[in-house]
């Protein structure tokens, strides 16, 4: 398993997460530009990518969710609560999942669990 930040701060986070054959990048505050820029950093474009994972609707992780979910059709997983706040327009595969429960992408077991934040649903 392999683990990278594209970026972590005010103005934007994205960590890309990579086992086997299976990319995923958790949160994309970056503009679609800014996203594709650091990828391709790390030799890795929007096409290698399996799924998208929203930790929370704050601007700073989810401004470049929906741009780049779209330009490159990946799914995004994230909670109810936080997919109705976050503006990611329409998209061709939208997962809601359970804090309580965990999820597979590919060759990642996901756990998810709720935390305390000043967000809808974290």
């Amino acid at each position: 398993m392999r683990f990278a930040s594209l970026g972590s701060g005010s103005k934007g986070n994205a960590t890309i997460v990579n086992a086997g054959d299976t990319c995923i990048v958790i949160d994309c505050g970056f503009t679609l530009k800014e996203t594709e820029r650091r990828l391709q950093r790390l030799d890795l474009s929007g096409h290698q990518l399996d799924g998208i994972l929203l930790s929370h609707e704050h601007g700073d992780h989810a401004k470049g969710v929906g741009p780049l979910a779209r330009k490159y059709n990946v799914p995004v997983w994230t909670t109810r609560g936080t997919g109705q706040r976050a503006v990611l327009g329409k998209l061709s595969c939208l997962n809601y999942i359970d804090v309580h429960e965990g999820f597979t992408i590919g060759e990642l077991n996901i756990e998810s669990y709720p935390v305390p934040h000043d967000a809808r649903e974290p």
